[in-house]
């Protein structure tokens, strides 16, 4: 397996579980509480939120998909999160790669920089970043190849 030091700047800055909890938590403020997210979730209380927060408590693998619904949130971004609590370096590295499916290493160099970049925080594709990727890769839009086909 190819190793090129990059994953170590990214597990370097992987957002933690617990910074992302309290970053999720406090976005969603305006439409619920944190009783509410533990609710979700399946907790009788609101206090393993303020664990998670804490960074007090670990989050069980097995509460993943609930939490993930509660926090509005990717189940896979919350899963490496919390594979993190459990983990380090290179294992981190192997679960990364299993996780992200059959990929390249070209394709885990991009998706890694764009973790890096992002900070580790799961951007949203929208139409500006797909103009960028487009622009960077050398391909057309499909709507920039039909007009080009119809003059």
């Amino acid at each position: 397996m190819k190793r090129s030091g990059k994953s170590d700047t990214l597990a370097a800055k992987r957002l933690s579980l617990r910074d992302f909890v309290i970053q999720r938590v406090d976005e969603l403020k305006p439409r619920k509480s944190q009783k509410d997210i533990a609710a979700e979730a399946g907790y009788p209380s609101q206090n393993m939120i303020s664990q998670l927060k804490l960074g007090t408590s670990k989050l069980a693998i097995d509460r993943v998909p609930l939490l993930a619904k509660a926090l509005d949130v990717d189940p896979a971004y919350l899963l490496r999160l919390a594979f993190g609590q459990y983990y380090t370096g290179e294992t981190i590295e192997f679960l990364d790669q299993v996780y992200t499916g059959q990929t390249t290493d070209n394709e885990r160099e991009i998706l890694n920089f764009i973790r890096e970049v992002s900070g580790d925080r799961d951007p949203k594709l929208n139409e500006g970043s797909k103009a960028l990727l487009r622009e960077a890769f050398g391909v057309a839009s499909a709507d920039e190849d039909t007009t080009a086909q119809s003059a």
